[in-house]
């Protein structure tokens, strides 16, 4: 069943840049690369998160990250 998921990820990515890639200046390359390496990075962490369902998601580590920050600068509260 995680593959018929991770198929349709790839398939959604890839209609993705079908659809977005001739859009784009031929000869802005740093745009397609940033495009390229986002649309890459989203596509490898929606299959970690299909494969692994009980990972901790992305905000409660950025929240884990800012309160010890917070507690770094302010002292514990």
């Amino acid at each position: 069943m995680k593959g018929v998921y991770i198929g349709s990820v790839t398939v959604v990515v890839v209609l993705l840049f079908l659809y977005q890639w001739p859009k784009m200046k031929s000869n802005d390359r740093k745009e397609k690369a940033a495009f390229a390496t986002i649309a890459m990075i989203g596509w490898a962490a929606a299959v970690v998160y299909i494969i692994f369902p009980e990972m901790t998601s992305p905000a409660k580590v950025l929240d884990f990250i800012l309160v010890q920050v917070r507690n770094f600068i302010f002292g514990p509260i």
